[in-house]
């Protein structure tokens, strides 16, 4: 009996003196994970905001170009030509027409 009430105290002090190292090497396993897939994350979505920000210099040098090929095509010297080659006058007359007697009156 003697040999068992040793034995048995022995695996509570081996329980007792390992319980603290095993659950605080659980917690080190758990923050190391917690850190590798934050790390992960972060990576993924520092690749994805240099994509956008990529994306966003070629469209605003598309659009500088575009308004450039819109200024060259609305200079009116170049109107004026395109008029020219289309037969339209630069001249306006304008014919005003008065009715001599009031129509619409009642007599």
């Amino acid at each position: 009996m003697l040999k068992t009430n040793r034995l048995n105290q022995s695996k509570l002090i081996i329980k007792n003196y390992f319980k603290p190292y095993f659950l605080t090497i659980i917690l080190i396993f758990f923050l190391v994970f917690s850190q590798i897939i934050f790390s992960n994350k972060l990576t993924t979505s520092g690749k994805r905001l240099d994509e956008l920000n990529r994306q966003i210099t070629e469209l605003e040098a598309e659009n500088k170009e575009l308004e450039l090929e819109i200024i060259a095509l609305s200079n009116l010297e170049r109107l004026k030509k395109e008029a020219e080659i289309k037969n339209f006058t630069d001249k306006i007359v304008v014919t005003n027409l008065t009715v001599q007697k009031e129509i619409a009156f009642k007599p």
